[in-house]
């Protein structure tokens, strides 16, 4: 997930440089998605996205992934349970769409392109496990609907604590439908959670 942290990275460096001006701010954000995701194959999915809108129109940078896994025991004597990975789909993909702001919510809808990996769990002739991986073209999309903040606000730790004077900078809560369209297809639904600035305050 060396890409993930990337973008973490390139939002943080925009946060402080936005923070050091703050009279007008961009609208951008980064959040993160836990969820379930079937298709193909299914399971736990996560994943992380960073976004930017101009006027109406959102770009966003997004990586995904989940594992198809199953609880299991170490042996019917050692009754140890472990998570036993069976196959992980990977997803890095760029997406433009439409963001539309009323007050405290704004909703979302986005297409792109997209390199998918796929690993699957194989055993070979000296029964060792080994991955096999594939890589495929694939077309994301996403709906999205998230709640923030409605003026501006100190930032508050844990929402409680506040740990800076009036700012643009805050968190959100919401809803991700993402999917793709490639040899691997799914669709997904999960919890998202972000920081960032909204809308113009």
């Amino acid at each position: 997930m060396k890409k993930s942290v990337l973008l973490i990275l390139i939002f943080c460096i925009v946060v402080f440089k936005i923070q050091a001006q703050e009279k007008s701010n961009p609208i951008i954000y980064f959040d993160g998605n836990l969820g379930f995701a079937g298709g193909n194959s299914s399971g736990f999915m996560i994943g992380g996205s960073l976004n930017y809108q101009k006027k109406e129109n959102l770009f966003t940078l997004r990586t995904t992934q989940f594992s198809n896994s199953k609880l299991s025991y170490v042996s019917p004597y050692l009754p140890i349970p472990y998570l036993d990975t069976k196959e992980i789909i990977t997803e890095y993909g760029i997406l433009v769409g439409k963001r539309y702001i009323h007050n405290n919510k704004a909703w979302s809808f986005s297409v792109g392109l997209a390199t998918v990996e796929r690993e699957i769990k194989k055993v070979d002739e000296n029964n060792y496990y080994y991955f096999d991986s594939s890589h495929a073209i694939g077309f994301p999309f996403q709906i999205d609907i998230n709640w923030f903040k409605s003026k501006k606000e100190p930032y508050r730790i844990y929402g409680v604590i506040p740990v800076t004077k009036k700012t643009s900078l805050g968190n959100s809560i919401g809803f991700k439908f993402i999917g793709n369209v490639s040899k691997t297809t799914f669709v997904g639904l999960g919890l998202s959670l972000g920081i960032g600035y909204y809308k113009e305050y």
